[in-house]
């Protein structure tokens, strides 16, 4: 019976020390991307090239407005329009797409795409050609008076890279 005891105490202490490194320690209760030993992602600023999947992308510039091709404003809301250059910097056609790009607010969730099938100016979906160059304007409902935004660009799907781009510098 107590051999029972002694085992039983044993079982239990390295239950609970299995448990305890479980929750803790490094990369312990961390996101996925830690436990993946994901990089660090480098976060890229206005007027910067940044190239992934041999897309080169550019961000213009950036303008605040409370009218945009007469699309209605939620309350508190304004129009941000991501002005972008995309070149291809392959040998191959690539394909674009203007939901490949989202705009985080400050709490990181996406602001609402307002992109419109007869907005003159705006990027949509097509291919370039190798060398080919594209510029077009992705419109947003954001946050009236937040500075903090973040555009994200993933040119393929079935891949979590991504370009980061800060709209606030």
């Amino acid at each position: 019976m107590n051999n029972r005891k002694g085992t039983l105490a044993v079982a239990i202490a390295l239950l609970a020390m299995v448990m305890l490194s479980a929750c803790g320690g490094k990369g312990g209760g961390g996101s996925e991307d830690e436990a993946a030993g994901a990089k660090e992602v480098r976060v890229h600023r206005i007027g910067e090239a940044a190239t992934l999947f041999d897309l080169k992308l550019t961000v213009d510039r950036i303008e605040r407005t409370g009218e945009y091709n007469k699309q209605v404003l939620q309350p508190g809301t304004e129009f941000v329009l991501v002005h972008v250059t995309l070149e291809n910097a392959g040998s191959g056609t690539r394909k674009y797409n203007s939901s490949s790009f989202e705009l985080l607010s400050a709490d990181g969730k996406p602001d609402l795409s307002v992109t419109t099938l007869n907005g003159e100016g705006e990027l949509h979906i097509g291919d370039l050609a190798p060398g080919g160059k594209i510029s077009g304007i992705l419109p947003y409902e954001h946050p009236k008076n937040e500075a903090a935004m973040t555009l994200t660009f993933r040119p393929n799907t079935m891949s979590d890279q991504t370009i980061r781009v800060d709209l606030a510098s």
